[in-house]
């Protein structure tokens, strides 16, 4: 059985948020027209997303369902 460390973990749940929040700010952005109120919305999406992405993850980590051997 394979499992992932929680530095694989943790630098997959950064990467993907930094992705995720670029998208974020630019789609409030075409909302709004307000540069700082995009960004700051953001980053509070972030952090929450970041620690849901990260338990996720684990939670995953645990279940072996679809998992095979090689």
């Amino acid at each position: 059985m394979q499992s992932e460390t929680h530095v694989r973990t943790l630098t997959k749940t950064i990467v993907w948020r930094i992705i995720a929040t670029c998208i974020s700010i630019g789609i409030i952005y075409s909302f709004t027209g307000a540069l700082e109120q995009s960004v700051e919305i953001s980053l509070v999406g972030a952090l929450i997303g970041m620690a849901t992405y990260y338990l996720h993850e684990r939670f995953w980590n645990k279940v072996q369902w679809g998992r095979v051997e090689k």
